[in-house]
């Protein structure tokens, strides 16, 4: 098992190391952004409807703005995107730390983004990275390579969360309110340029698309129906995390009157629990196929999901929450891996650009709807809509997909094939 493990190390190579330990950095502040900028923004003095339109806004502009970058990334190249994008939240960060006007902290969020709204900067690394990921891969290691990136992004979710009471334990030790939280500033700038400086050594050596002369001729024409299909299936997923997950710990709150020091630990844990179900994907997906295992997951996943709708107590609902949400983290770095292996490699910024701007689209649109349920007391339907989602995108990738293998899985179904005529002959 030990040297099972020491051989993938050594096989998935340096510079893809360099790409999980850098996403780590830059996504390490997320952990805790998320949870305390709309507080701080409260605090400074913005009103929680304006801040819940900064969200929508930063999500849709990243969503929008991904499909563009990702086409320039495949034409020119994907490095400067991923570089640029990682150093715009220093930027913003260092805007948090100068000033507290209304007008600043709107424009430091869509620059730097606001949690995993990702504004400016989500569209332009969000467009390039699992291209560059992919392209340091190879195809025989592609999913383990996307599993250690998933591992490495939650990591850094889980423990960036950790710290998130920062602010009130200054205050407790005297701190003024609005200077606590400079300390969690400073730190995502610092976590911030060394994720960037980490890249600046890495060597890009993916073909570039020819450069355009026509408007038709920036439309990736190789890959075009793989990525419409794969944008649909994208899309419903999104939409079905906007109606159920968005919004859960409020839906617990309304359903069960639990708040974060109940539920908290459950959410904990199923972060540190989706690290473990990132190492099993590569083992399952080469047993039964990236595809099936995609499929698999989700599906048990959608069940888990609807099934805490009945659950009579809130330790219960969270405890199908926390196996739906290994499920689908069993699903995600499969899903990834096959979007880039089913696509032209030279297509591959531009796949993920607008498959991530499908996901970020629906799912910038339906916490709305949710909290309409939630305000009503329709408190089964934000679930049921999210289940219903995760089920029809099931069907879609199975309608689509059926039989389409990976390059790797072909590779390997040949072998077997002559390997199995050869034991016929002899």
């Amino acid at each position: 098992m030990l040297n099972r493990l020491q051989s993938s190390a050594s096989a998935i190579g340096v510079d893809a190391w360099r790409l999980c330990i850098a996403v780590a950095l830059s996504s390490f502040p997320i952990g805790y952004l998320s949870i305390v900028l709309p507080i701080y923004f409260s605090k400074t003095g913005l009103d929680s409807t304006l801040i819940g339109q900064l969200y929508a806004l930063s999500s849709i502009a990243s969503a929008v703005l991904l499909i563009v970058f990702g086409v320039l990334a495949d034409r020119f190249s994907r490095k400067p995107f991923v570089i640029v994008g990682w150093t715009l939240p220093a930027v913003s960060y260092l805007i948090f730390l100068l000033t507290t006007d209304a007008h600043w902290l709107t424009l430091a969020a869509g620059i730097g983004g606001v949690g995993l709204a990702g504004g400016l900067s989500g569209a332009l690394s969000s467009s390039s990275f699992n291209a560059m990921l992919a392209e340091k891969s190879s195809d025989a290691n592609r999913t383990l390579v996307f599993s250690l990136g998933s591992i490495a992004w939650t990591a850094a979710m889980m423990t960036g969360s950790l710290i998130s009471g920062l602010p009130e334990w200054l205050q407790a030790a005297g701190w003024g309110v609005l200077e606590s939280y400079h300390p969690l500033f400073w730190l995502s700038l610092v976590s911030t340029l060394l994720s960037v400086l980490l890249l600046l050594p890495l060597h890009e050596v993916h073909k570039h698309v020819a450069v355009a002369h026509d408007w038709r001729d920036w439309i990736p024409r190789r890959s075009a129906p793989a990525i419409a299909r794969l944008s649909l299936v994208m899309g419903l997923i999104g939409l079905g995390l906007g109606f159920s997950v968005q919004l859960l710990s409020l839906w617990f709150y309304l359903r069960f009157n639990v708040s974060g020091d109940v539920i908290g630990p459950w959410f904990a844990a199923s972060e540190g629990l989706s690290m473990l179900s990132m190492v099993l994907v590569p083992r399952i997906a080469r047993r039964i196929g990236t595809a099936n295992t995609v499929l698999s997951t989700q599906v048990l996943a959608t069940v888990f999901l609807a099934s805490m709708v009945v659950a009579p107590t809130a330790q219960l609902a969270a405890a199908l929450y926390l196996v739906r949400n290994f499920l689908m983290n069993l699903a995600w770095p499969a899903q990834q891996s096959y979007i880039m292996g089913v696509v032209d490699p030279r297509e591959r910024a531009t796949a993920s650009s607008v498959t991530s701007a499908a996901w970020g689209i629906a799912n910038s649109i339906s916490p709305a709807i949710s909290g309409i349920w939630l305000d009503a007391r329709l408190l089964a339907l934000p679930l049921l809509a999210g289940a219903a989602s995760y089920l029809l995108s099931v069907l879609t990738f199975y309608g689509f997909f059926r039989g389409v293998r990976l390059p790797e899985e072909n590779a390997v179904a040949v072998e077997a094939d002559a390997a199995a005529q050869a034991g016929v002959i002899t």
